[in-house]
Protein backbone atom coordinates (compact mmCIF):
# COMPACT_ATOMS: atom_id res chain seq x y z
CA UNK A 1 0.00 0.00 0.00
CA UNK A 2 1.39 3.39 -0.60
CA UNK A 3 2.57 5.80 1.78
CA UNK A 4 -0.17 8.44 2.60
CA UNK A 5 2.02 10.22 4.88
CA UNK A 6 2.60 13.02 2.83
CA UNK A 7 -0.48 13.64 1.59
CA UNK A 8 -3.49 15.57 3.42
CA UNK A 9 -5.85 12.45 3.77
CA UNK A 10 -3.76 11.19 7.12
CA UNK A 11 -4.30 13.32 10.48
CA UNK A 12 -1.38 15.76 11.23
CA UNK A 13 -0.93 16.18 15.05
CA UNK A 14 0.86 19.05 14.37
CA UNK A 15 -1.81 20.94 12.48
CA UNK A 16 -4.08 20.49 15.68
CA UNK A 17 -3.76 23.56 18.17
CA UNK A 18 -2.76 22.81 21.84
CA UNK A 19 -2.96 19.02 20.65
CA UNK A 20 -1.72 16.63 23.25
CA UNK A 21 -0.89 12.77 23.50
CA UNK A 22 -2.90 10.30 25.39
CA UNK A 23 -1.61 7.09 26.84
CA UNK A 24 -4.20 4.14 26.33
CA UNK A 25 -4.20 4.18 30.11
CA UNK A 26 -5.23 7.80 30.49
CA UNK A 27 -7.45 7.42 27.39
CA UNK A 28 -9.62 4.65 29.08
CA UNK A 29 -9.17 6.62 32.52
CA UNK A 30 -11.20 10.07 30.90
CA UNK A 31 -14.02 8.48 28.73
CA UNK A 32 -17.12 8.40 29.56
CA UNK A 33 -20.29 7.01 27.69
CA UNK A 34 -20.97 9.15 24.66
CA UNK A 35 -17.57 10.26 23.38
CA UNK A 36 -16.36 8.88 20.28
CA UNK A 37 -12.96 7.15 19.07
CA UNK A 38 -11.91 8.37 15.29
CA UNK A 39 -9.07 5.74 13.67
CA UNK A 40 -7.04 6.29 10.62
CA UNK A 41 -6.78 3.04 9.62
CA UNK A 42 -3.83 1.30 7.36
CA UNK A 43 -6.02 -1.50 5.88
CA UNK A 44 -7.69 -1.78 2.33
CA UNK A 45 -10.81 -0.96 3.66
CA UNK A 46 -9.69 1.83 5.49
CA UNK A 47 -7.86 3.03 2.02
CA UNK A 48 -11.08 3.01 0.28
CA UNK A 49 -13.12 4.80 2.89
CA UNK A 50 -10.63 7.24 3.16
CA UNK A 51 -10.36 7.99 -0.72
CA UNK A 52 -14.18 7.85 -1.63
CA UNK A 53 -15.06 9.96 1.45
CA UNK A 54 -12.34 12.50 0.79
CA UNK A 55 -11.37 11.75 4.88
CA UNK A 56 -8.62 11.63 7.02
CA UNK A 57 -10.72 9.61 9.50
CA UNK A 58 -11.74 5.96 8.01
CA UNK A 59 -14.07 4.86 11.10
CA UNK A 60 -15.30 5.72 14.14
CA UNK A 61 -16.91 4.51 17.24
CA UNK A 62 -18.57 5.92 20.25
CA UNK A 63 -17.87 4.40 24.25
CA UNK A 64 -20.11 3.00 25.95
CA UNK A 65 -19.30 2.79 29.90
CA UNK A 66 -21.09 1.25 32.49
CA UNK A 67 -20.61 2.94 36.04
CA UNK A 68 -17.00 2.01 37.66
CA UNK A 69 -16.56 -0.63 34.29
CA UNK A 70 -13.78 -0.43 31.89
CA UNK A 71 -15.04 1.14 28.52
CA UNK A 72 -16.61 -0.46 25.85
CA UNK A 73 -16.45 0.68 22.13
CA UNK A 74 -19.80 0.17 20.12
CA UNK A 75 -18.85 0.15 16.89
CA UNK A 76 -19.82 -1.41 13.32
CA UNK A 77 -17.02 -2.83 10.98
CA UNK A 78 -16.68 -4.52 7.67
CA UNK A 79 -14.06 -6.97 8.12
CA UNK A 80 -12.20 -8.69 10.92
CA UNK A 81 -9.13 -10.56 11.42
CA UNK A 82 -9.74 -13.90 13.15
CA UNK A 83 -6.30 -13.71 14.97
CA UNK A 84 -7.08 -10.29 16.56
CA UNK A 85 -7.83 -10.62 20.28
CA UNK A 86 -10.58 -7.93 19.92
CA UNK A 87 -14.00 -9.86 20.02
CA UNK A 88 -17.56 -8.92 20.91
CA UNK A 89 -17.84 -9.16 24.62
CA UNK A 90 -20.90 -10.33 24.66
CA UNK A 91 -20.70 -13.68 22.58
CA UNK A 92 -16.67 -13.95 23.37
CA UNK A 93 -16.02 -14.57 19.52
CA UNK A 94 -15.64 -12.13 16.21
CA UNK A 95 -17.81 -10.71 14.45
CA UNK A 96 -18.46 -8.61 11.86
CA UNK A 97 -21.00 -5.53 11.47
CA UNK A 98 -22.44 -4.28 14.75
CA UNK A 99 -20.18 -5.02 17.90
CA UNK A 100 -19.08 -4.24 21.08
CA UNK A 101 -15.64 -4.64 22.14
CA UNK A 102 -12.87 -3.74 24.92
CA UNK A 103 -11.80 -0.47 24.28
CA UNK A 104 -8.29 -0.84 26.10
CA UNK A 105 -7.53 -3.75 24.11
CA UNK A 106 -8.56 -2.37 20.88
CA UNK A 107 -6.42 0.89 21.41
CA UNK A 108 -3.26 -1.83 22.33
CA UNK A 109 -3.73 -3.45 19.08
CA UNK A 110 -4.35 -0.60 16.43
CA UNK A 111 -2.40 -0.58 13.65
CA UNK A 112 -2.89 2.31 11.71
CA UNK A 113 -1.99 6.25 11.55
CA UNK A 114 -4.12 7.72 14.13
CA UNK A 115 -6.46 7.35 16.79
CA UNK A 116 -7.99 10.33 18.70
CA UNK A 117 -10.61 11.11 21.27
CA UNK A 118 -13.42 13.65 21.30
CA UNK A 119 -14.98 13.92 24.60
CA UNK A 120 -18.49 15.41 24.95
CA UNK A 121 -18.44 18.70 27.32
CA UNK A 122 -20.67 21.20 28.96
CA UNK A 123 -19.85 24.60 30.34
CA UNK A 124 -22.85 23.98 32.60
CA UNK A 125 -22.69 22.63 36.36
CA UNK A 126 -20.20 18.86 37.46
CA UNK A 127 -24.40 17.84 39.09
CA UNK A 128 -26.12 18.60 35.01
CA UNK A 129 -23.32 16.74 33.81
CA UNK A 130 -23.01 13.58 35.75
CA UNK A 131 -27.36 13.79 35.06
CA UNK A 132 -26.19 13.77 31.37
CA UNK A 133 -23.47 11.12 31.32
CA UNK A 134 -26.33 8.99 33.07
CA UNK A 135 -28.52 9.40 30.25
CA UNK A 136 -25.81 8.66 27.82
CA UNK A 137 -25.29 5.79 29.60
CA UNK A 138 -28.67 4.55 29.17
CA UNK A 139 -29.38 5.90 25.75
CA UNK A 140 -26.31 3.35 24.52
CA UNK A 141 -27.02 0.71 26.59
CA UNK A 142 -30.81 0.98 25.26
CA UNK A 143 -29.06 1.23 21.23
CA UNK A 144 -26.76 -1.96 22.46
CA UNK A 145 -29.97 -3.54 22.65
CA UNK A 146 -32.12 -2.55 19.46
CA UNK A 147 -28.74 -2.36 17.37
CA UNK A 148 -26.31 -3.97 18.72
CA UNK A 149 -26.30 -7.09 16.08
CA UNK A 150 -27.06 -5.84 12.59
CA UNK A 151 -25.22 -6.56 10.09
CA UNK A 152 -22.49 -3.99 8.30
CA UNK A 153 -24.01 -1.84 5.47
CA UNK A 154 -23.15 -3.35 2.30
CA UNK A 155 -25.13 -1.39 0.30
CA UNK A 156 -23.43 1.24 -2.23
CA UNK A 157 -25.89 3.32 -2.96
CA UNK A 158 -25.82 4.54 1.24
CA UNK A 159 -22.70 5.17 1.06
CA UNK A 160 -22.76 7.24 -2.24
CA UNK A 161 -26.12 9.24 -0.39
CA UNK A 162 -23.87 9.57 2.96
CA UNK A 163 -20.72 10.93 0.58
CA UNK A 164 -22.64 13.34 -1.53
CA UNK A 165 -25.85 14.78 0.78
CA UNK A 166 -27.08 16.92 -1.29
CA UNK A 167 -30.49 15.24 -0.79
CA UNK A 168 -31.98 14.90 2.39
CA UNK A 169 -33.17 12.40 3.95
CA UNK A 170 -35.73 11.98 7.00
CA UNK A 171 -35.41 8.27 8.18
CA UNK A 172 -33.20 5.56 7.79
CA UNK A 173 -34.05 1.52 7.61
CA UNK A 174 -32.33 0.26 10.64
CA UNK A 175 -31.21 -3.18 9.01
CA UNK A 176 -28.03 -2.39 8.78
CA UNK A 177 -25.25 0.15 9.85
CA UNK A 178 -21.91 1.26 8.78
CA UNK A 179 -19.62 3.37 11.25
CA UNK A 180 -20.54 7.05 11.16
CA UNK A 181 -24.20 5.82 11.17
CA UNK A 182 -24.41 3.70 14.38
CA UNK A 183 -22.61 7.06 15.96
CA UNK A 184 -25.27 9.58 14.67
CA UNK A 185 -27.79 7.03 15.35
CA UNK A 186 -26.70 7.01 18.92
CA UNK A 187 -26.88 11.10 19.11
CA UNK A 188 -30.23 11.28 17.35
CA UNK A 189 -31.75 8.84 19.91
CA UNK A 190 -29.98 10.59 22.93
CA UNK A 191 -31.26 14.04 21.51
CA UNK A 192 -28.23 15.53 20.59
CA UNK A 193 -28.82 16.43 17.20
CA UNK A 194 -31.60 18.80 16.56
CA UNK A 195 -33.06 18.32 12.76
CA UNK A 196 -34.38 15.92 10.36
CA UNK A 197 -30.93 15.27 8.56
CA UNK A 198 -30.82 11.31 9.00
CA UNK A 199 -28.38 9.11 10.11
CA UNK A 200 -26.99 7.52 7.17
CA UNK A 201 -25.73 10.89 6.24
CA UNK A 202 -22.81 11.30 8.29
CA UNK A 203 -19.41 10.35 7.70
CA UNK A 204 -16.63 10.18 9.95
CA UNK A 205 -15.07 12.95 9.20
CA UNK A 206 -18.24 14.97 10.03
CA UNK A 207 -17.15 14.82 13.43
CA UNK A 208 -13.48 15.14 13.66
CA UNK A 209 -12.60 19.01 14.31
CA UNK A 210 -12.78 19.98 10.59
CA UNK A 211 -16.62 18.53 10.20
CA UNK A 212 -19.92 20.05 10.88
CA UNK A 213 -21.66 18.38 13.50
CA UNK A 214 -23.06 20.57 15.89
CA UNK A 215 -25.23 19.40 19.17
CA UNK A 216 -27.39 20.78 21.04
CA UNK A 217 -28.82 19.53 24.27
CA UNK A 218 -30.91 21.12 27.42
CA UNK A 219 -29.15 21.00 30.38
CA UNK A 220 -30.12 24.08 31.97
CA UNK A 221 -32.91 26.26 33.04
CA UNK A 222 -33.20 27.79 29.79
CA UNK A 223 -35.24 24.14 28.56
CA UNK A 224 -37.81 24.87 31.03
CA UNK A 225 -38.81 27.89 29.19
CA UNK A 226 -38.48 26.58 25.81
CA UNK A 227 -35.41 27.19 25.04
CA UNK A 228 -32.92 24.45 23.18
CA UNK A 229 -29.19 25.82 24.44
CA UNK A 230 -26.24 24.34 22.74
CA UNK A 231 -24.75 23.31 26.06
CA UNK A 232 -23.11 20.47 25.12
CA UNK A 233 -20.14 20.03 22.37
CA UNK A 234 -17.08 18.28 21.41
CA UNK A 235 -13.79 18.35 22.63
CA UNK A 236 -10.81 19.12 20.23
CA UNK A 237 -9.43 15.96 18.84
CA UNK A 238 -6.83 14.50 21.61
CA UNK A 239 -4.41 11.98 19.97
CA UNK A 240 -3.74 8.43 21.84
CA UNK A 241 -0.28 7.17 21.38
CA UNK A 242 -0.38 4.47 19.09
CA UNK A 243 1.49 0.76 20.33
CA UNK A 244 4.71 -0.72 19.10
CA UNK A 245 4.68 -3.22 17.17
CA UNK A 246 6.51 -5.02 19.85
CA UNK A 247 3.53 -4.26 22.12
CA UNK A 248 0.63 -5.27 19.60
CA UNK A 249 2.91 -8.38 19.55
CA UNK A 250 2.80 -9.25 23.57
CA UNK A 251 -0.94 -8.25 23.36
CA UNK A 252 -1.66 -10.91 20.84
CA UNK A 253 0.45 -13.85 22.57
CA UNK A 254 -1.56 -13.02 25.94
CA UNK A 255 -4.82 -13.40 23.84
CA UNK A 256 -3.96 -16.54 23.05
CA UNK A 257 -2.59 -17.55 26.63
CA UNK A 258 -5.58 -16.32 27.97
CA UNK A 259 -8.51 -17.68 26.17
CA UNK A 260 -11.29 -16.10 28.25
CA UNK A 261 -10.12 -12.67 28.17
CA UNK A 262 -12.43 -9.87 26.59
Amino acid sequence: MGDLSETKLIPQKEAVPGSCSLTVDEACRIVRSGDIILFSGQSWTSLAVTLFCASQWSHIGIVYRPPGEEPLLFESIKTDDDGSPNIDVRTNQHRVGVRLVNLRMLLNTFIGHAIAIRTLMTPTSLDAFDEFDQHMTRTIFKCIEDYGFLPYEERWINFFLARYDFIRLSCSKFDSLFCSELVALCYQKAGLFSGSRSSLQYLPDDFSQVGHVRLSYPLDAAAAIGMLTPTIILSPELFVQLPSKKQIKQVYSSRRDRPGLC
